[in-house]
């Protein structure tokens, strides 16, 4: 129990972000393009593939209180775990604001926090130097954090 990690990229990366708001039993949290808001995110990106899947087809409007309650942040308040944020800049699936708004609300909170924004980068890392940089950066973050 002293070393479980949490992570997580796009749906992953939304499902970490639900994990450490869920409970506090990880010792680390790596979110890489993950949701934070679903009301936010809302008409942002490109497609409706969460509206029909998780919302069966609704808008914020219809069911707001689903929204709030599939989104991460609802949860925020619970968050004590050290999480490093990845998110490529020119991510259209799940904008890059998510990855602010979840660094932000974490600082805020007084949880460690460090985020990575890949300027060149979309949802998916194509350049070999960014997947290194980025699995690097994870290593790190866990080696900080984790008992030897």
């Amino acid at each position: 129990p002293d070393k479980m990690v949490v992570m997580g990229a796009s749906y992953g990366g939304h499902l970490t972000n639900s994990l450490l708001g869920a409970t506090n039993q990880f010792k680390v949290g790596l979110s890489s393009c993950g949701i934070w808001n679903e009301i936010a995110n809302y008409g942002v990106n490109d497609g409706d593939v969460m509206k029909m899947i998780v919302f069966d087809g609704k808008n914020p409007v219809d069911d707001l209180e689903l929204y709030r309650k599939e989104s991460p942040d609802y949860e925020m308040l619970n968050i004590k775990t050290p999480t490093l944020i990845t998110h490529g800049e020119k991510d259209i699936r799940v904008p890059t604001s998510n990855a602010y708004m979840m660094y932000y609300t974490l600082k805020d909170l007084g949880v460690d926090v460090e985020m990575m924004i890949f300027k060149d980068e979309g949802h998916t890392y194509s350049k070999p130097s960014n997947k290194i940089a980025k699995v690097k950066a994870e290593l790190e973050f866990i080696k900080r954090y984790l008992p030897k």
